[in-house]
């Protein structure tokens, strides 16, 4: 793995491997990372990959005034959203819930988690910077994931009404919270991209 600058996450290692890998030097050098669960290996392969990519998402502020036509623009907007936070473990929404809110993560790391009948997979992390549940808020389906708070955060959160109000009271903003999305989403496909050429090296 050294040779070919090949790195592993590894879960749940038994003790004695541990040992041995410490006892060769494995973990010294960052080429062999250990983590307590799946989900944590996870999590830590999905950060090195769109780091190497440099795909790391911008601060929600920062995006949201790149992709607006006037910074001007930025305050007006976010005067719709509301700020909530979530402690670890807290859940934001359910799998097959009625989809009416998107949210913005302003600080720490959501994860979201399926039931795929073998119990629940964690499918995607969300770090600050990135977004969840406008599929299903401008497309009115269901929640496709279970997502909850990994570590303490702060989101931004849209609700339907307030998106609508926006439509009549500012129409310019709604018409740029749908440009920010068609690009964030175009963003999303990007990541997915790099994640499966990963996968396919």
């Amino acid at each position: 793995a050294r040779e070919q600058g090949v790195s592993c996450e590894l879960s749940r290692v038994w003790s004695e491997v541990r040992r041995s890998f410490e006892l060769v030097g494995a973990l010294q050098d960052g080429q062999i990372r250990l983590h307590d669960d799946v989900d944590a290996a996870v999590s830590a392969w999905d950060d090195a990959v769109l780091a190497q990519a440099g795909l790391v998402p911008l601060p929600v502020d920062q995006w949201m005034e790149q992709a607006l036509p006037s910074a001007d623009m930025l305050q007006p907007l976010l005067s719709y959203f509301e700020t909530m936070t979530l402690a670890p473990g807290d859940r934001l929404f359910a799998q097959g819930e009625p989809s009416d809110t998107l949210y913005l993560v302003q600080t720490g790391r959501l994860i979201a988690v399926v039931d795929s009948g073998a119990g629940p997979r964690t499918i995607r992390t969300v770090n600050a910077g990135g977004s969840v549940g406008e599929m299903g808020l401008f497309r009115a389906m269901p929640r496709s994931a279970q997502v909850q708070a990994e570590q303490p955060s702060r989101l931004l959160r849209l609700h339907r009404d307030r998106l609508q109000a926006m439509g009549r009271e500012r129409p310019e903003l709604a018409a740029a919270v749908y440009r920010l999305f068609v690009h964030k989403l175009a963003d999303r496909l990007d990541q997915s991209t790099s994640q499966l050429s990963a996968l396919l090296r």
